[in-house]
Formats: C-alpha cells, structure tokens, sequence
C-alpha cells in the first residue's frame, strides 16, 4: 500500500511538472526588428531580397533591371542599409514591375502578429498616399481590401496598436501568416514588432530533471524460502 502511495504522489508531481512546463513553453514572445545584435542571412533574387533573422523571413523588392535609359542594366542604388532598416524600391523594369513592398513571414509558417511598424518614405509622396497591408492566411487573402495606413503628410510613420489621428491601429494585422506592405513609391522599413509563439523552441531538460528529481521506487524484494 506504502508503494502504491509513493509511486502515485510521484505521477502526481511528474504531470504537475509537466503541465507547468507546457504553459510556460506556450508563452508569446514579441521581437523588434532591426538591430545589429541580431544575426541575418540574405540571398538574392531577380527582383529583391530576402533576408531571415530570429526565425524570420523579410522579402523586399530591388530595382536590379533598371537601365535608366542606359540601354544596360545598371540597377538602383539603396540609400538604407541593414541594421538601418530594408529599403524597399518600386520596381520599375522587368517582366513584372510592381509597387515598394517588404513581405513579412516566419520560417516555420506559423501565424503571428504585427503589433507596431515605423517605415520612412524615400521620395515625395505627394497627397492621398497610404502603405497597404495585405495579410494572408494559409496563401488565401481573406479579406476584400488592404489595411491602409495614411502617410501623405510627414516623411517617417509610425503605426501601432494606439490609434492615429485617424483612427488607423495595427489591431487588424493580427493571426495572420503573411503580411505584404506595398507603397507606390520607394520607402524604409527601419522597424517592426511581431509577436507570436518563440521561433526558437525551448530548451527541453526540465522534464527530464523532472524524471530524474522523482524518488527511485523500489519493489519490496522476496525472501526465498
């Protein structure tokens, strides 16, 4: 009966332990982008770059084919460099020109959130401008139109979950596996906060220390007779 006893209050405390370990592995973690002490890996493509940090994945476009009424391709310079922020260019040459836009993902494909973001415009924005955000979930666009963030007026925006003046919040940029940020012009991405499960999982020796903290049970050995 002592036996049972003792080997019930060790389940007992094992899925205790266990229990409290999931929880506290479960936990959201939030990320600010960019910093130097924030290691980064970048590979090119045709039209743009792409680089991971922390578990995610930062597309943004390049004006590489640009000829400049050259006749050659001589490509654009960035005035924003990485740890700075990512200078998106509108890409102007190519089988498939296209607006400004940084594509935010994580590696692992999971959802995720973007709690706040700071971009800086690279050129005169002139009246009626706005970023759009178009978020996807599983490579389906749910919704019927962009979020929209006004930036005609000003040259660096910050947007976060505190409304703006025009009541514009990154509320709606929740649960979402893809964001896409467009602007018809050149701009810098200099900051973003996301927010989703750790991209790095934890380090799993707890409930192995757990095993091994438990009392060693020991059956009542018999005596031959």
């Amino acid at each position: 009966m002592a036996v049972q006893k003792t080997r019930a209050a060790c389940v007992a405390m094992l899925a205790t332990l266990m229990l409290t370990w999931d929880v506290a592995s479960a936990h959201a973690e939030i990320l600010t982008f960019f910093d130097a002490s924030q290691g980064s890996s970048v590979t090119v493509a045709t039209t743009s770059d792409t680089m991971i940090s922390q578990g995610y994945e930062f597309t943004y476009t390049r004006d590489y084919l640009f000829t400049g009424n050259t006749g050659q391709i001589i490509g654009r310079p960035v005035s924003v460099t990485w740890p700075t922020g990512l200078h998106a260019q509108y890409v102007t040459a190519g089988p498939n020109p296209e607006k400004a836009s940084v594509t935010i993902r994580r590696v692992d494909g999971d959802v995720f959130s973007i709690r706040a973001f700071t971009a800086q415009l690279l050129a005169n924005p002139g009246a009626g401008r706005a970023f759009e955000v178009v978020p996807k979930l599983d490579g389906e666009e749910p919704l019927d139109d962009p979020i929209q963030f006004d930036c005609s007026s000003g040259i660096t925006f910050t947007y976060s979950d505190t409304p703006n003046y025009l009541g514009q919040t990154t509320d709606p940029l929740t649960g979402y596996d893809f964001y896409k940020i467009n602007l018809t012009l050149d701009y810098a991405l200099l900051a973003i906060t996301v927010e989703g499960s750790p991209t790095v999982p934890e380090p799993t020796t707890l409930p192995l220390l757990a095993l091994a903290a438990l009392p060693l049970v020991r059956r009542p050995s018999r005596t031959k007779r």
